[in-house]
């Protein structure tokens, strides 16, 4: 296992390490989240970071993680106005073009909190980075993802189509 991000960084940053943060590795599985992305450019560099890595090694797969940030951590009501939602349908559309499957962590978490199970302050330690706990959570949401059928099934198809981004 190999941690390819830095935290902090958007796609446009982790695109262009790529060279030396992603392919020296030939990655059977990444998983790749936008937390720091900015409509347009970015989610075009994410776009970038897969065509490439399925030029390299069309075997990889690729699950998406759609998460949010906040303006405040606070009050459980900011679940319901992530500060990225342009981003974020990029995002999905990006996930949908390429058939890769997209772990629903804000939905998942904002129906939680509108239930009552926890706070958004339990899940998140500030703005956008979970908690310990939060971490768990995401886990849960990425392991229905990863079974035989999906790590043994080629992901990426034969022929890329034109992009999107």
């Amino acid at each position: 296992m190999h941690n390819g991000s830095v935290s902090g960084e958007d796609s446009t940053q982790n695109y262009a390490r790529i060279n030396t943060d992603y392919l020296p590795y030939a990655p059977d599985l990444v998983i790749f989240d936008d937390a720091n992305d900015t409509p347009g450019a970015d989610t075009a560099a994410a776009e970038s970071l897969v065509r490439d890595i399925w030029t390299a090694f069309p075997n990889c797969k690729f699950v998406f993680m759609k998460v949010f940030t906040v303006s405040s951590n606070t009050p459980d009501a900011n679940i319901d106005t992530p500060t990225t939602a342009t981003r974020t349908a990029e995002f999905e559309a990006l996930a949908a073009y390429y058939g890769i499957p997209l772990a629903p962590v804000w939905d998942t978490v904002q129906a939680d909190i509108a239930a009552g199970r926890y706070h958004l302050s339990e899940y998140l330690i500030d703005t956008v980075h979970p908690t310990m706990w939060g971490h768990n959570v995401m886990e849960a949401l990425l392991e229905p993802y990863l079974t035989e059928e999906f790590l043994t099934t080629r992901q990426s198809p034969a022929t890329l189509p034109e992009r999107l981004y």
